[in-house]
């Protein structure tokens, strides 16, 4: 074993006797600010999806948000626009890493890339690498 793993007591699947047990790094997920655009979040939330179509559908409607909308709107999505691209650019479907790229060419457009640039880390590097 290694010394710096430590195991909670929690059983099989984040479960302890039949009760869940929410882990405490569920705030990884990046949550949408109650204040963001209904449709915003609503596509912000279908890519979360399993359905490719869906997500390509999302992310094409997000494509015309991110080029409507002004840059101080989209500063509140980028965390969690931050954790779903990072999601993304692993799917499967290739249809759906083409549109992921898009929306992110269109969202750098209108925010600026300077504001991007403090979130490219948490973009491309996950906690498991930092931590090894």
């Amino acid at each position: 074993m290694h010394p710096d793993i430590s195991f909670e007591g929690v059983g099989f699947g984040g479960y302890l006797g039949s009760s869940r047990v929410e882990s405490s790094n569920s705030s990884e997920e990046a949550a949408i600010p109650p204040d963001v655009d209904g449709e915003m979040a609503q596509h912000l939330k279908r890519l979360g999806r399993k359905d490719p179509t869906t997500k390509v559908k999302a992310l094409t409607s997000l494509n015309v948000l991110f080029k409507q909308v002004s840059g101080e709107e989209l500063v509140q999505i980028v965390p969690k626009w931050a954790f779903e691209y990072r999601k993304l650019l692993y799917d499967y479907s290739r249809e759906v890493r083409r549109a992921t790229h898009e929306a992110m060419a269109n969202l750098v457009t209108t925010i600026g890339f300077d504001f991007i640039l403090s979130y490219v880390h948490s973009l491309f590097i996950s906690k498991r690498w930092m931590n090894s």
